[in-house]
């Protein structure tokens, strides 16, 4: 497979990988099953002396295979490798997800990857996990591999919270059907967010009273139409370099309010998505916050999408939602 194929991002230095520990999967969100996995994945790292690797592909078998019908990202590959970081681990190992790797037999996959490239002295993986041709590769397969040529492998079970099992497929069904972000937010560990590029609005808010912050919808998933408070991180503005994505520190953001919707109560003749951010601290006067990156966090829906008689009931309700909205956020 030709160097196109593969991306190795090691962080915060390029340590040898001769030996690493490595784990593998999707690692959409980074939450609570895959933070297992990698504390696994670290603890062996920290007894063997070796470089904690994850391992995923891009883009997901599922967009390869079915692209029409396959779900969005809660994280963009970006993101991703940003938020692995985050988690401290020592490298992300990128697999280019193709026709040659999606023929490619489970045995050649570990043999090619996993000892060879990697040489893998132990290795952490999902009770669910499969991997190769028609996926006949599972944990066990794994195992039993790794005790013949003595490489540890340990099977890490799900993660629950609410009696079910954490995964990225019911954090995206919450995000799109309910928008109960608290819900989410205990899945993930942290806040759920959306991170692009701010751009100029309308200046609808601004007229009634309510300065927004625009951003360009991200290739993300999108909650729910609604409104929702939480925090902003904005370019130039915050001492960090980059918005956060795991380690979240809300007294290093700005409380804000957001709306996600159509503007249903302008009833514009091109809808079009908006996702806006009112920030309910003073920003710098004079200032233009646009073609600039932004990161919006959602703590918690407070009500859904309300099309109302005329702009002064609209004006009234935005009202009500900063006072609520500051209660939330305890300010």
């Amino acid at each position: 497979m030709d160097d196109s194929a593969h991306k190795f991002s090691f962080f915060p230095y390029s340590p040898t990988h001769a030996h690493c520990v490595t784990t593998i999967g999707n690692f959409d969100g980074c939450h609570l099953g895959h933070q297992a996995l990698i504390r696994n994945n670290q603890e062996l790292g920290k007894r063997l002396a070796c470089p904690n690797i994850v391992l995923t592909f891009d883009p997901h078998p599922q967009q390869y295979f079915q692209p029409e019908t396959a779900p969005g990202e809660l994280l963009t590959p970006e993101r991703k490798t940003r938020a692995l970081r985050e988690l401290g681990v020592s490298a992300h190992y990128v697999l280019k997800f193709n026709a040659e790797l999606s023929h490619t037999e489970c045995q050649t996959f570990y043999n090619a990857f996993l000892r060879e490239t990697l040489k893998t002295r132990a290795l952490t993986v999902g009770d669910d996990f499969r991997f190769g041709h028609l996926r006949k590769g599972d944990a066990r397969w794994l195992a039993e591999r790794g005790r013949l040529d003595g490489i540890q492998v340990d099977i890490i079970p799900p993660v629950s919270f609410d009696q079910q099992a954490v995964s990225s497929t019911r954090i995206r069904k919450v995000l799109t059907e309910t928008g109960d972000l608290s819900l989410v937010k205990n899945m993930l560990s942290h806040p759920y967010s959306l991170e692009g590029t701010l751009v100029r609005g309308e200046q609808l808010g601004r007229k009634l009273g309510f300065p927004t912050l625009n951003l360009e919808a991200p290739l993300q998933i999108i909650p729910l139409d609604g409104v929702y408070c939480g925090y902003v991180w904005i370019e130039h503005l915050s001492l960090q370099a980059q918005a956060p994505i795991i380690k979240v520190e809300t007294d290093k953001l700005l409380p804000a309010v957001f709306s996600i919707g159509m503007r249903p109560t302008f009833q514009p003749e091109e809808p079009r998505l908006c996702i806006e951010a009112h920030v309910l601290e003073a920003l710098p006067p004079g200032r233009e916050f646009y073609k600039i990156k932004s990161a919006f966090y959602f703590e918690k829906r407070l009500r859904g999408m309300i099309a109302f008689k005329n702009s002064e009931e609209l004006k009234q309700q935005m009202a009500k939602d900063v006072k609520i909205a500051k209660t939330s956020l305890c300010l």
